[in-house]
């Protein structure tokens, strides 16, 4: 009989190690895409809820109050900036405010094999919004805008700034910070409302950096604006996933 010749124990080792390397190298990748896809879930319906927290801004009317003046700032759902007026809330609700994430069966033990699917649609989920209504000088025209809250904390966060430049299109801000708690942070990713007493804009927060326990530092990236530090500051309900404005004339009749 002819010898045959067969793997050696070595080649059989070198083998399986490959083999291990290349799934523990799929297996490092699957925490990481669960993030990105849990990312872009909560992009989409942060979106979702903005825009029709936008809508919903128009159509209660809550722009009719700016025809014969009014404050610079109206706040929906929040205290907002210092020496803004609150929206009415007639004929809104707290849930109003909120956007279900989760669509379910109502009933676990439903028979969705002969029967058509029956589904709750009125649950809260984790996504609530603020808004802020700004009159741009006298054009007639304001800007509304939604900063949707990806599970607000209980207490906004205020920021008395004392130092604003602008660098390379960014803005950067020094500040004390007040409302900063474990669960109301701020962090980079996070947008926070800039503003002083005849404009505001809302910003991404690209860097913050804590320096003792209440001064802050941050970057922020947003509007071309060179407000000056007198009498800016900014403010944020928290954990804003996203915040989206549009131009709409006052004259709402």
């Amino acid at each position: 009989m002819k010898n045959r010749k067969g793997f050696t124990l070595l080649e059989v080792l070198i083998s399986a190690m490959v083999i291990t390397i290349g799934v523990l190298g799929v297996a490092a990748l699957i925490p990481a895409a669960k993030y990105q896809m849990n990312e872009a879930v909560k992009a989409d319906m942060s979106a979702n809820c903005g825009r029709a927290a936008l809508k919903t801004m128009v159509t209660m009317d809550w722009l009719r109050e700016y025809e014969d003046g009014g404050s610079v700032f109206k706040c929906v759902n929040w205290s907002g900036p210092a020496g803004a007026s609150s929206t009415p809330n007639s004929g809104v609700s707290a849930a109003d405010y909120e956007c279900s994430d989760d669509i379910q069966s109502n009933e676990y033990f439903y028979d969705h094999d002969r029967l058509l699917p029956f589904f709750d649609t009125a649950l809260t989920g984790n996504f609530q919004w603020v808004g802020t209504i700004v009159k741009i000088g006298s054009t007639g025209w304001c800007e509304i805008s939604a900063a949707v809250c990806y599970k607000r904390p209980q207490s906004e966060i205020s920021v008395s700034v004392s130092s604003c430049t602008s660098s390379y299109g960014r803005l950067c801000v020094e500040g004390t910070v007040s409302g900063h708690t474990d669960t109301a942070t701020l962090k980079a990713g996070d947008y926070i409302f800039l503003y002083n007493s005849s404009r505001g804009f809302w910003y991404k927060i690209i860097n913050c950096t804590f320096e003792g326990s209440n001064s802050v530092d941050l970057d922020l990236s947003g509007p071309n604006w060179s407000p000056g530090s007198s009498g800016l500051k900014a403010k944020t309900p928290g954990n804003v996933a996203g915040v989206y404005s549009e131009l709409v004339p006052i004259t709402t009749k």
